[in-house]
């Protein structure tokens, strides 16, 4: 069990129909649509963020946007961890202890 917070990969995504508009070839247009993305990003992350955008211009022309970036996970998410870190050993030792007496009355018999 770990007893130290973690880092998490973070994902968000998101569709958007791809137009002749979209994303626009005026660097500003492109700059403030970016900056919307960017946005999303909580400030102490950027310097590892990343972006992927995939297209599908063939089928329903759909734009996939994706970024990721690391943080490090909340006290309310390590507190859920943990609990579940301590939940499942106790729920393998209470099935091991189980095993154990089922083993023992086969074999002390």
């Amino acid at each position: 069990m770990s007893d130290h917070k973690k880092m998490l990969r973070i994902s968000q995504q998101w569709t958007q129909e791809y137009l002749e508009s979209f994303p626009s070839s005026n660097i500003i247009e492109f700059k403030n649509w970016l900056d919307n993305i960017v946005s999303r990003i909580p400030s102490g992350c950027y310097g590892g963020a990343e972006i992927e955008i995939s297209c599908d211009c063939n089928g329903d022309r759909l734009i996939e946007i994706e970024i990721f970036y690391s943080r490090l996970e909340t006290d309310y998410e390590y507190n859920c961890r943990i609990s579940g870190e301590e939940w499942r050993k106790n729920e393998l030792e209470k099935k091991e202890r189980a095993l154990l007496e089922d083993l023992k009355k086969k074999y002390e018999s």
